[in-house]
């Protein structure tokens, strides 16, 4: 009785490392067409003239083109430089609130169960 429960529990390990390892397999394959996808959009003529649009700023008459840039190129061009003397007079003007150095749980304590005034 012994040596058939203990093949049937190899037996059990080893169907269940073989359905893994099948499941692992098709992902692998899922990913590497995906990837081959990928690749072949990337080397495509179509793709290389979206780069060339975006980087260049060609476009044809009837098309629309956007330009995705991050925030801190946007922030570049579009915000005012700032001087030295105002960031100065805004760090001696902030003003510190009794919750700055509370933790979460200790600020909902405070707002919930103590008594202040606004």
């Amino acid at each position: 009785m012994y040596l058939i429960v203990t093949f049937s529990i190899k037996e059990y390990k080893i169907n269940a490392d073989i359905a893994s390892i099948k499941i692992f397999i098709s992902d692998t394959l899922k990913y590497n067409k995906d990837a081959l996808e990928t690749i072949e959009y990337k080397q495509s003529a179509a793709y290389k003239n979206m780069i060339l649009k975006e980087q260049q700023s060609l476009k044809n008459k009837w098309e629309k083109v956007i330009y995705l840039t991050t925030q801190q190129q946007y922030n570049k061009y579009t915000q005012e430089l700032v001087d030295d003397n105002d960031t100065i007079k805004d760090i001696i003007i902030k003003k510190y609130s009794v919750t700055d150095n509370m933790s979460i749980p200790e600020k909902w304590n405070y707002f919930l169960f103590q008594k202040h005034t606004y």
